[in-house]
């Protein structure tokens, strides 16, 4: 769960780094194991914490925003760093440090990447009743007992989700700019084109699978065709052609 939640997280960016997919599988991995053991064994008292009955769905909210906020706020990031260079290494060449000059960047990057989960705790409950609370509350839970469900679940998402944000956040600035305060070369920030979500490669790898064996499966049956037809031409050659006799009784010169 966490290596699909990471390489979903990695694909929307434009641009990319060397370590970039290493930096947002250990700031949502560490993040999301922390928070989920946290909830399962101080908040909720499960034993054994494992039990998969909590641990699959929790883990599964955990990841499923923090993979959206690391998205947000890694693209955002990258974008600054393409489209910024300038700046950030004018500050840099005027002897501010590497956090110095990236702050204004970092706090646009986290602001961005927050904003969603913010407005959604901000109106839940109020205009909109989470999906887990929904269902509780159908099937016959208390609403009272629900609702402290659904608040210990925003709070696990928002400090997973922020955490995970800002660990990202701070790697990526760590790995564009060295410890003497310099701005990597422009060749390490890697241009690349969108691939799409996850789900899409998916259905296209899949399709390519078909079409190729469709395609195979085709250029079998011509070569089958093609040998038949070499077999009945090699027939009629090994067949006796007599020229015809010509009138008269006289050959042909």
């Amino acid at each position: 769960m966490i290596l699909v939640a990471s390489a979903e997280a990695v694909s929307r960016p434009q641009h990319a780094y060397s370590w970039e997919f290493m930096a947002v599988f250990f700031s949502i991995g560490v993040t999301c194991a922390a928070v989920i053991s946290f909830g399962l064994i101080v908040v909720i008292g499960v034993s054994p914490w494992y039990e998969p009955q909590y641990l699959i769905p929790l883990l599964g909210m955990l990841l499923g925003n923090a993979c959206s906020s690391v998205s947000v706020g890694l693209t955002s990031i990258l974008s600054e760093f393409a489209n910024g260079r300038d700046g950030i290494e004018l500050l840099l060449s005027l002897g501010a440090t590497r956090t110095e000059a990236t702050r204004d960047v970092v706090y646009t990057s986290l602001r961005l990447a927050m904003t969603p989960l913010i407005n959604t705790m901000n109106v839940v409950g109020i205009v909109s009743i989470p999906g887990m609370m929904t269902g509780q509350i159908l099937g016959g839970s208390d609403p009272a007992v629900a609702a402290r469900y659904q608040i210990i679940i925003f709070f696990l998402v928002a400090v997973s989700s922020s955490v995970s944000s800002i660990m990202t956040v701070y790697m990526t600035v760590f790995c564009l700019c060295d410890n003497r305060h310099r701005l990597q070369p422009a060749h390490q920030l890697i241009c690349k084109k969108s691939r799409g979500s996850l789900s899409s490669r998916i259905l296209s790898t899949l399709s390519g699978i078909f079409q190729k064996k469709k395609r195979h499966r085709q250029d079998g049956r011509t070569a089958t065709n093609r040998e038949e037809e070499h077999v009945n031409d090699g027939q009629d050659l090994t067949s006796p052609l007599l020229p015809p006799s010509p009138a008269g009784g006289q050959q042909r010169e």
